[in-house]
């Protein structure tokens, strides 16, 4: 019995990984694929709306923004928190892939990948990610969204 549970317990703790599964976050512009599109991060901004004390709510687009655009075609969502520092994605910790085709939107939740807040000044957050939907969604690299002070979708 005691040769089975030091047999056992290794096995397992090799069986459940660590952080050397996490995706790493690749040097560069935040580029990648959404819905199987080449993608390249031109512009983000925050919501003042849907952003609070712990977590500002970002838009990343592939066109140029500015506060209070929402931006056309694929984009990406996520929460950056407040404080610098590095992120594992999960269930609350997430990135949404936006996914619009000519007859529907399609909301694609990530929950692998690595978000990384590098600086927060007054008005802008720079920060990298990496996360992976599927092979037709998923992205890497560095970005710096504009802080909004009042933002209207509606």
């Amino acid at each position: 019995m005691r040769r089975t549970f030091f047999f056992l317990v290794p096995a397992l703790l090799v069986a459940c990984g660590g952080d050397d599964d996490l995706l790493e976050i690749p040097d560069g512009p935040l580029e990648g694929v959404i819905g199987g599109q080449d993608w390249a991060f031109a512009s983000g901004t925050t919501d003042s709306f849907l952003s609070d004390g712990d977590a500002f709510w970002v838009s990343l687009l592939d066109t140029e923004g500015d506060c209070g655009s929402f931006g056309d075609g694929n984009k990406l969502l996520t929460q950056l928190p407040t404080e610098t520092g590095e992120y594992e994605l999960g269930l609350s910790q997430n990135v949404t892939f936006v996914v619009q085709t000519d007859d529907a939107v399609e909301n694609l939740v990530a929950t692998e990948g690595v978000l990384r807040v590098d600086d927060i000044t007054d008005t802008t957050v720079e920060a990298a990610i990496v996360a992976e939907y599927d092979d037709s969604n998923s992205v890497g690299g560095s970005f710096t969204v504009t802080i909004c002070e009042q933002t209207t979708y509606y």
